[in-house]
This record gives C-alpha cells, sequence and structure tokens, in this order.
C-alpha cells in the first residue's frame, strides 16, 4: 500500500469493525504504520471500573519547534440492521467513484486524509523544524471516559504541547471546503424530580400531586428566556426529553414525577449559571424537589478566527476555490477537551451519510481533503 494514498489508508482502516468500544486492531495499526514513517508512537490503554477499556494512540515527527496536531478517532457507531446495507459496511467497497463504509465520513477518512498528508510531508521537508502530532482515540462515540480526556491529561504530565489541533470532524454541508467549525455550544444534561403525597384521587385534599408539580415547573423551565445567539453562536436551546410520573392507575394521585431535559447552550452561559436559575425556578413552584446536573454532559468550546482558521480557510481556497464559512452549529466533540490545551478547530469531510446506512464519501473529495490537510502543514511550518 502506498503510503501517500489516502483512499488505501482510508479502506484499510474501514476494514477493522472497531465498533465503539472494540478496538479490533485498528489503534495498532495505525500506530505501525506511522512508526513506519518515522513517528514516534506510543499506544495507551485507559480504563476505568464500570467502563469498557480503551486503546488511545499518540504519534509524534519531530523534537522540537511549533507542534500541529491532528486529533480523531477511529471508534465507529452500530451498523444497525445489515439487512439494509447494500455494501458490505467493513468491506471499504468502492463503487461509481464513493467510497462505502462504517466510518468512512465519521471519520476514518480523515484520518486517512492526514496521515497520507503527513507521510508526504516529512518524506518532502524530513526536516521542516516542526512537530507533528497525531491524539487518536478509540472513545469518542460512546461517553469519553477513557479517550481523550485522559490521553490530554497524560502528556501534560509528560510536557506535552500542543500549539494548534485540528479535528477531523464531518463539517461540511454540501460541498467540501464549505465550512470550518469554530467551535460547538456546550450540552447540560438535567434531571428533575417532583415530590408529593400519593393517595387516591377522590381524596386528594390529603394528597399532593407531584405531576402537577412537575408540569408548572417545567412550563417555567421551558419559558425561562435564554438567548437570542451572541456573535458566533446560534441561540441556545432546551428540550424536554423525558417525562415519567405515577403507578399507571387512574385513580392513584402520583408522589414523585420525573423529567429529563438538554439544554445546548452558548458562550453566553455556564452549566452552573443555567443550574442555579433552573434551581431557583424549581422553587417559585415548590421546595419539595431534586435537581441534578448529570455529569455526562460537554462544555463548549470556541476558538477565535485568526492566523491557524485562516492557514485552514486558504487551503481550502487552493484546492477546492471554494470560500469556507465560519461555524459553531452541529453536535459536540472531543474539541470541548482539546480546548484547554490549545486552541482547535474542525474541517473533514461532508456529514450527510455520517451515521447512516450505506455510509460513503466521494474519492475526489477524500484526495482533495488530505490535499487540504498536506497544504495547512505546508503553510503552518511556512515551507
Amino acid at each position: 500500500m502506498q503510503k501517500t494514498d489516502p483512499i488505501a489508508i482510508t479502506q484499510k482502516l474501514i476494514q477493522f469493525a472497531s465498533i465503539t468500544p472494540e478496538d479490533k486492531g485498528v489503534i495498532p495499526w495505525l500506530a505501525d504504520f506511522l512508526k513506519e514513517l518515522g513517528f514516534e508512537t506510543e499506544v495507551i490503554e485507559f480504563s476505568e471500573d464500570g467502563h469498557a477499556s480503551i486503546l488511545n494512540l499518540r504519534a509524534k515527527y519531530g523534537d522540537a519547534g511549533k507542534n500541529f496536531c491532528f486529533a480523531g478517532h477511529t471508534d465507529v457507531v452500530p451498523i444497525g440492521n445489515i439487512k439494509e446495507w447494500q455494501h458490505a459496511p467493513f468491506a471499504g467497497e468502492i463503487v461509481d467513484g464513493n467510497l462505502f463504509g462504517r466510518g468512512v465520513v465519521d471519520m476514518k477518512g480523515a484520518i486517512a486524509a492526514f496521515a497520507a498528508a503527513a507521510a508526504k510531508f516529512v518524506q518532502q521537508y524530513p526536516n521542516f523544524g516542526g512537530r507533528i502530532s497525531f491524539l487518536i482515540t478509540g472513545d469518542e462515540e460512546a461517553i469519553g471516559i477513557n479517550g481523550t480526556k485522559k490521553l490530554l491529561k497524560h502528556l501534560a504530565e509528560k510536557g506535552e504541547k500542543f500549539d494548534v489541533c485540528l479535528i477531523g470532524e464531518p463539517t461540511c454541508i454540501n460541498e467540501l471546503g464549505d465550512i470550518i467549525k469554530i467551535g460547538a455550544r456546550g450540552s447540560a444534561n438535567f434531571k428533575l424530580v417532583a415530590h408529593g403525597i400519593q393517595g387516591h384521587v377522590a381524596y386528594q385534599k390529603v394528597a399532593s400531586n407531584a405531576a402537577t408539580k412537575l408540569i408548572k415547573m417545567l412550563d417555567l423551565i421551558k419559558a425561562m428566556p435564554l438567548d437570542n445567539g451572541s456573535e458566533h453562536f446560534e441561540p441556545s436551546n432546551l428540550e424536554i426529553t423525558y417525562l415519567n410520573s405515577g403507578t399507571g392507575a387512574f385513580n392513584i394521585i402520583p408522589g414523585s414525577a420525573t423529567a429529563l431535559f438538554n439544554i445546548r447552550y452558548n458562550d453566553l452561559h455556564t452549566k452552573e449559571n443555567l443550574y442555579e436559575e433552573i434551581t431557583k425556578i424549581c422553587s417559585s413552584i415548590s421546595h419539595d424537589f431534586e435537581l441534578v446536573l448529570s455529569q455526562d454532559g460537554s462544555d463548549m468550546f470556541f476558538t477565535q478566527p485568526g492566523h491557524f482558521s485562516e492557514i485552514i480557510r486558504r487551503s481550502i481556497k487552493k484546492i477546492t476555490g471554494r470560500d469556507a464559512s465560519y461555524s459553531t452549529a452541529g453536535a459536540t466533540s472531543d474539541g470541548r477537551f482539546i480546548k484547554d490545551y490549545a486552541p482547535v478547530l474542525e474541517f473533514g469531510l461532508l456529514y450527510k451519510t455520517a451515521h447512516k446506512v450505506d455510509e460513503y464519501a466521494s474519492l475526489i473529495e477524500i484526495q482533495q481533503l488530505s490535499n487540504i490537510y498536506f497544504n495547512s502543514l505546508s503553510e503552518y511550518f511556512e515551507i
């Protein structure tokens, strides 16, 4: 396999059925691939009681100078009903100019594109005077307990620092190069339990309906003014996702009622200030409630447009002729962890088939993406 061929590398990565949290050999293979290019590699396994052990990869070329980091994940979501797939999900089939397979978009195609770009770059400029790093995890599509967050802490303890980081998440909407992601709203998960006194519906005076309390609380919470958006972010949004109350009987007043809701919040809020506001609202109805801010949410991240983002933007223009727009829309990523260590951006393939049956990407776009990454390295290191 030619090491500068992003198509062949993508096919190989897809052939590892690394459905989260399983690795199936993909991280060790990628480590060997990069080691053959001259990268210093380290495969690190993290585990935590109650959660699956995860393999992670840290790779570095060069010992001094600016450090350009590429981050990504090799784990993929489940395939769903195999009978709905027209192309084998882990074969890497090429049909009519498209490469099919689970994870080609999200995000093995981008990992392959950067690996090929790095291979070409270090072959042409072995003494470029800087460092190129890979941070690859097998724990992004799940809960992220034993992935990038721990990997970053591990490297920080060893004194490893990054000047910039590019994540290969799929960002583009209609055509390759239309979107560079400079941030993402945070995600805060709340559990609200209203308490009352269970009783017979005919004797309501000696009972207290928890469901009624919960409905009133949720009505005020949903009406809570959040914001109209900010300079770089769309408005924050709250969605109620679960309701449960009572025993299922028509004649029993429930003694407790539970709701789950999520807030996607922008840079005008923090999870903590949202918790405080919701607590005040609930207290205006009743003091007999529990509000829990779950720890499985994610922080927002934002990187101010500037030198780094303009390098990516100019590279896109050079390869595709398109003027990329900056965006903070979409789902969360490991950028929420990386932001604490380096300025971070996201740029990858089109996301229209991510997580879908017969996920695919254009061969031309995979190659163009690799060329964009190569050009970005060249400009960043001023070659």
